[in-house]
C-alpha cells in the first residue's frame, strides 16, 4: 500500500519522515499514578518513613509499622506526633506534642525508653552514629544517647525559637540547627557552638544540602545559600529587598534546588547561583519539602489549606515546572516517600496511601 504523503498533515509528515531515517522519538510520558493500596490509620501527620520494605507511620497518637501490602506489624501508643519518625539498623525514634523523646524497639514496637524534655516536639528527631538530635519548644536542643536515652548535651537556643525546623546533621563535625531567626552549627560531640548566622524575618525551615553550602528559608527571609564552615551567605532569592512571601522546606538534587512557598509559588533554582529556573503557581499552601521521582522527572508538591475536594498533591515536571498530575487525598500535612516505584502518603483524613507509579 503506498502512503499519500499530500493527504498527511505537517506534524504527522515530519514524524514519518523522522521514522524512516532512524531519528529517536520523544519518548511517551509516563503515566498517571495508580492506588495500589490505602490503610485507614486515622490521623497521618508526619511524613512516613520507609526502609526494609516496611513503613513507619505516626498517626492519631501512635507509631505503626506497616508490611508491603500497608497490613500493620505493630502499633504503638506513644501520645501525639506532629512530624516524622526516624529509624535505624535497631530503633524507632518519635518527638511527641507533650515534650517526649520516645524510643520503640524497630521489629517489635516495644518502648524502649522515654527522654523528657520541658515542651512539646514539633519537629523530627535527628540520627546519627550512636546518637540521637532533637529541638523542642523549650527552646533547647538534645543530644541523646540513642541505645539509653541518657541526655549526653543540651544547647539552649537565645532567640526564642518555636523549634518546628528538623536537626540536620552532616557528618561527625558538624550539626546544624535553626532558631527562629537564626541559623547555628553545633560540634555534635559536645554541643558547643561553633558559629551562628542571624537572618530577617522569623520561622526559619529545615535546611537543605549542597556542595558545602546550605539552604534555608523561612517567613520573611527569602532563601539564602550560606557556606558550611562559615556561615557566610552565598547568595539569596529574591536577590534584593526583603521577602513578603514565606518559603517552606528546600529540597536539593543534582545542583537544583526546588521549594515552595506560602503563596503556593513553587520554584526551581540553580543551586550555584540561586538563579531562577523555573516558577508555578498552584492553589494552595506549599511550605511542606517537594519530594524528586527522578526516574520520572517529577517533583511531587504537596498543598495544604486548599478548597475542599481541590487538589492536595501536584506532580510537575521537574525540568519545566509544568503541571503533570494531581492527587486528590483531603488534607495532608507531610511530604510524600518515594521507593523505587511506589509512592506513599499519609493524610489528616485518616488514610496512609501506596501508589504505584508504573
Amino acid at each position: 500500500m503506498r502512503t499519500c504523503y499530500h493527504c498527511l498533515e505537517m506534524p504527522a509528515l515530519l514524524a514519518l519522515f523522522a521514522l524512516a531515517l532512524g531519528a529517536p522519538q520523544a519518548s511517551p510520558a509516563p503515566a498517571p499514578p495508580t492506588l495500589a493500596w490505602k490503610t485507614l490509620v486515622k490521623r497521618c501527620s508526619g511524613t512516613a518513613t520507609v526502609a526494609g520494605g516496611r513503613s513507619y507511620v505516626s498517626h492519631d497518637g501512635a507509631v505503626s509499622c506497616l508490611d508491603s501490602g500497608g497490613r500493620a506489624i505493630w502499633s504503638t501508643v506513644v501520645g501525639p506526633v506532629s512530624a516524622a519518625v526516624r529509624v535505624d539498623l535497631k530503633r524507632v525514634y518519635a518527638g511527641t506534642d507533650t515534650g517526649f523523646l520516645v524510643a520503640l524497639d524497630r521489629t517489635t514496637g516495644k518502648p524502649l525508653w522515654k527522654f523528657e524534655t520541658k515542651n512539646a516536639i514539633r519537629s523530627a528527631p535527628a540520627v546519627y552514629g550512636s546518637s540521637v538530635f532533637v529541638e523542642s519548644c523549650d527552646g533547647n536542643v538534645y543530644g541523646v544517647e540513642a541505645a539509653s536515652g541518657t541526655m549526653l548535651w543540651k544547647f539552649s537556643r537565645p532567640d526564642g525559637s518555636l523549634g518546628y525546623a528538623d536537626p540536620f546533621p552532616e557528618g561527625d563535625t558538624a550539626l546544624f540547627v535553626c532558631g527562629e531567626s537564626t541559623l547555628y552549627r553545633l560540634d555534635p560531640l559536645s554541643g558547643t557552638l561553633v558559629w551562628k548566622t542571624s537572618f530577617m524575618g522569623k520561622a526559619l525551615a529545615t535546611p537543605g544540602h549542597l556542595d558545602g553550602k546550605l539552604v534555608l528559608g523561612g517567613d520573611g527571609t527569602g532563601l539564602s545559600a550560606v557556606s558550611e564552615d562559615e556561615g557566610k551567605r552565598l547568595w539569596r532569592f529574591p536577590a534584593t529587598g526583603k521577602s513578603t512571601d514565606w518559603y517552606g522546606v528546600p529540597l536539593v538534587r543534582d545542583g537544583v534546588v526546588y521549594v515552595g512557598t506560602v503563596r503556593g509559588l513553587v520554584y526551581a533554582l540553580d543551586g550555584g547561583t540561586g538563579r531562577r529556573l523555573w516558577a508555578t503557581a498552584l492553589d494552595g499552601e506549599a511550605l511542606a519539602r517537594p519530594t524528586l521521582d527522578p526516574a520520572r522527572s517529577a517533583l511531587w508538591v504537596p498543598l495544604t489549606g486548599s478548597e475542599p475536594g481541590a487538589a492536595t498533591l501536584v506532580a510537575l515536571d521537574s525540568r519545566t515546572g509544568k503541571r503533570r498530575y494531581e492527587l486528590k487525598l483531603g488534607d495532608i500535612a507531610a511530604s510524600p516517600a518515594i521507593v523505587g516505584d511506589r509512592l506513599y502518603v499519609g493524610s489528616l483524613g485518616g488514610y496512609y496511601h501506596a501508589f504505584s507509579l508504573k
